[in-house]
């Protein structure tokens, strides 16, 4: 069996902390959305201070959380937001949670900036091996996915 079907854990080392990632779950991506929408909205509300009229604050509010409400990690905007260190942070926390139930996002976070560029060089390698497509998959396949021979040839002669 294909060992990128199985969802085994891979490894990935961030400065000092060593985890284990595994490919994210649907409730992942849920999670992940939620954290986006609520990041949004706390991004919108920071840029309100104490000089801003109640009334201009409320719809910065209002207007964040009717944003918010429509964005996804495939959203332009959300995928924009999963490029810097939070983002990518969350995305490992997400993925290695299972197996490191003791390291927290923060604690991911704060691995990734002392670790500097090599941090994101190796986010790029793990999250490229849990991802990788399977061999029946990739292109160059011509489009026969996994099918067996014999339907292969099934297939042409029904063709000609």
């Amino acid at each position: 069996m294909d060992e990128n079907l199985t969802g085994a854990a891979r490894p990935i080392n961030i400065g000092k902390l060593e985890l284990l990632m595994v490919p994210l779950a649907d409730i992942d991506i849920a999670e992940i959305n939620n954290w986006l929408r609520a990041e949004y909205v706390r991004s919108a509300i920071s840029a309100i201070d104490d000089n801003t009229p109640d009334k201009l604050a409320n719809r910065i509010i209002e207007v964040a959380q009717k944003s918010a409400a429509n964005l996804t990690m495939f959203t332009e905007q959300g995928i924009r937001m999963l490029t810097d260190i939070a983002g990518i942070s969350r995305i490992i926390w997400q993925c290695s949670r299972k197996h490191n139930p003791n390291v927290t996002h923060a604690d991911i976070k704060a691995a990734m900036l002392s670790a500097g560029g090599t941090a994101i060089r190796e986010y790029n390698r793990a999250f490229g091996e849990l991802n990788r497509l399977p061999a029946t998959l990739k292109r160059g396949n011509k489009g026969k996915g996994n099918q067996s021979k014999k339907v292969q040839r099934g297939r042409k002669k029904r063709q000609r």
